[in-house]
């Protein structure tokens, strides 16, 4: 028969979500990601049946599965962008494969494309009672050309007499204004009646009497509690003679609806989640509202509790660093141990209620003793929904967690490869690695035997995925971060000879590459490398630089200060050092080594410095004579190539001259 389900979710990197991945989860087709240098798939049983719908202003090359989630992937920038929409649209059982084909892309054509977006379409058909398509679309428009449009625009608010307003701090007040109406309430309601009209007339067109409707039992009036989505597994352990708690919990609602008749308030007929799904005690609520005012924030989520923990870290951070830098720092260890508490406490009743969640609607998942990361996020779904998802919805949102989860990590790590030290990840890796074989042993498992999983239990098999993931995530965040130190290094040597530096050594010359930029020439290495102090920065640029980090940490830069700092490439460069965790050091080491430190220190101690000035990170890391030829040769090599590029440039009594001085230049080096 004929059934209505309808949802919409965001793909956002702000939730550790891929667009690849969730294009390879949906279509099943292997898909490599080019900003995580990551391949996924996820193969089924049932290959869905798959294609792609555009505007015709759209690029071609946007048919192509691959090139168009990896081209969303390059235009949003934004670490916290959002990538695409996902739709779960369930499609009438009684319809041939060919009739559900037409009617969901007759659907998304009218819908999503004429509206200027592109639309990736798969259809599951994995349980023939649940047929139902997977729609990704694109949130970005193209313009009239072919090219990415704007989601949204900066609009200035003024006031009665057109002048700008401005905020009591001086501010120029604005708002974003969304140029699509994609994620507009009204328009998303207007989908979900488009697609009860169009199935009905598709319906009726083949001569079946089923309709279906956008209407909760609330909207039309009815006084009944709606069964839940019973799923492929639950029936077929029903028909095999066990007892499925889904398909018992219907017998007990289609009992209680005929049964009995009775009235409720408008409040109890809504299923809010205070009021349903959240499963919060009175008690915690209220503690949940003192806590919220305790920690400054406007209500408690495991969202906002990530958030805090970040905010506390940094603050730590800058704390430390400002005691650095001599400015008084107020004894504040009382504070930050109660708000941590606060935090915690809090952080323990969103858990509870997690558990709480799980265990309730979803035993099968509870007895598998999942970890709190996937308990929130599916506790979250839940929540979000508003009802309990189906099982099909449960299998989707914990793959997309699993596959999230790791590229969470690693979307970590790519943002900032000098945010762990390299040999963290060699030692959970190895360590992940010896526990990994210990289980083998302890098991007599042969992973080399196609069969020798075969008769293990569900239990050890889950805790074999769990050694396997821990591995794994080692393994890609060690395999992450030596591509970019490697490329870093290839981008200034080019003939650099990886192979005779260790992986801690393509590190350091890594972050010393992403400090110095352009600036470090291969005449200043050669001067590094004689105990020659080099420095990136002038005087001012120093000076400038430490009032930056100050303002920094006090959060006491102005609009217009940050807008005039965008607009300046050499104040742009700057702040972004300064604000940037991996290049302080390096820039606070340049201060060392400059006197400013001292200065400020001395000053704050009246006159009395008792700090050793540390070893300038280039002398530290020349000294190490094989690395020093290794790049003195590169640099060398470096010399050679843009002479040749200048020679073959030039006219010929030119290039005899440039010939004549470099080789006096290469000779001047090898002496060096």
């Amino acid at each position: 028969m004929a059934q209505y389900s309808f949802n919409c979710r965001i793909i956002s990197r702000a939730k550790g979500q891929s667009a690849i991945a969730s294009a390879s989860y949906r279509s099943g087709e292997k898909l490599y990601s080019e900003r995580y240098g990551i391949t996924s798939f996820y193969k089924r049983d049932v290959p869905p049946e798959t294609f792609i719908l555009k505007p015709d202003h759209a690029p071609s090359w946007t048919l192509d599965r691959k090139k168009l989630w990896n081209g969303v992937e390059e235009q949003e920038t934004f670490l916290k962008a959002q990538l695409a929409r996902s739709f779960t649209i369930a499609l009438p059982r009684e319809m041939t494969d060919e009739q559900q084909r037409v009617l969901i892309e007759e659907f998304v054509q009218d819908q999503f494309v004429n509206r200027g977006m592109v639309a990736d379409v798969a259809i599951h058909r994995d349980d023939e009672n649940n047929p139902h398509a997977h729609v990704l679309t694109t949130v970005r428009p193209f313009d009239e050309n072919g090219n990415w449009g704007d989601k949204t625009k900066k609009e200035y608010l003024l006031d009665e007499e057109g002048k700008k307003q401005k905020t009591k701090a001086g501010n120029v007040r604005s708002r974003k204004v969304d140029l699509t109406g994609w994620g507009n309430k009204e328009v998303f309601k207007e989908w979900r009646e488009e697609w009860a009209n169009i199935q009905n007339k598709h319906l009726e067109k083949l001569g079946y009497s089923d309709r279906v409707t956008d209407k909760s039992y609330v909207e039309q009036g009815i006084k009944r509690t709606p069964t839940i989505h019973e799923g492929y597994v639950a029936r077929q352990m029903e028909q095999n003679g066990r007892k499925s708690d889904r398909v018992e919990q219907n017998r007990t609602i289609k009992k209680e609806n005929y049964e009995t008749e009775y009235t409720r308030s408008e409040d109890s007929k809504k299923t809010g989640i205070q009021q349903s799904i959240e499963q919060l005690s009175d008690t915690e609520k209220k503690k949940l509202l003192t806590l919220s005012g305790a920690l400054n924030l406007p209500s408690i989520t495991s969202e906002s509790i990530k958030e805090s923990r970040r905010l506390l870290s940094n603050w730590e951070r800058s704390t430390t660093i400002n005691r650095d830098l001599g400015i008084t720092v107020k004894d504040s260890s009382q504070y930050k141990r109660i708000f941590t508490l606060h935090l915690e406490e809090a952080a323990d009743i969103i858990d509870k209620r997690n558990d709480r969640i799980i265990e309730t609607y979803y035993p099968k998942v509870a007895e598998k003793n999942p970890s709190s990361y996937y308990k929130r996020v599916l506790s979250e779904a839940t929540i979000k929904e508003d009802r309990v998802l189906t099982t099909e919805e449960v299998h989707t949102v914990l793959s997309e967690a699993k596959e999230n989860q790791l590229n969470d990590r690693l979307q970590q790590i790519y943002r900032d490869p000098y945010s762990e030290d390299i040999k963290v990840f060699q030692k959970v890796f190895l360590k992940a690695r010896k526990d990994k074989a210990a289980f083998l042993e302890t098991y007599g498992i042969d992973l080399e035997d196609p069969e020798a999983l075969t008769g293990v239990s569900e239990d050890v098999k889950l805790d074999l995925k769990k050694i396997d993931m821990k591995e794994q995530l080692a393994f890609e965040s060690i395999k992450i971060t030596e591509q970019y130190f490697e490329e870093t290094i290839r981008s200034r040597y080019p003939t650099v000879d990886l192979k005779q530096l260790t992986l801690h050594e393509k590190e350091r010359l890594s972050s010393l590459i992403d400090y110095y930029g352009d600036r470090f020439s291969e005449v200043q290495l050669i001067r590094a490398g004689q105990k020659e102090l080099i420095q990136k920065y002038s005087h001012y640029e120093r000076m400038l630089g430490l009032e930056y980090l100050d303002k920094f940490k006090k959060h006491s830069f102005t609009e217009e200060e940050l807008a005039t700092i965008e607009k300046d490439p050499f104040k742009k460069e700057l702040f972004h050092t300064v604000t940037d965790t991996s290049k302080q050091k390096l820039f606070l080491s340049e201060l060392e080594d400059s006197g400013v430190y001292q200065e400020r220190k001395a000053n704050t101690k009246n006159g009395q410095d008792h700090q050793e000035t540390p070893l300038n990170p280039l002398f530290s890391f020349l000294s190490n004579t094989r690395l020093y030829e290794n790049l003195i040769q590169a640099s060398e090599d470096n010399a050679r190539r843009r002479s040749e590029e200048i020679s073959s440039q030039r006219p010929k009594s030119v290039k005899n001259t440039l010939n004549r001085k470099n080789k006096h230049d290469r000779g001047y080096s090898s002496h060096l």
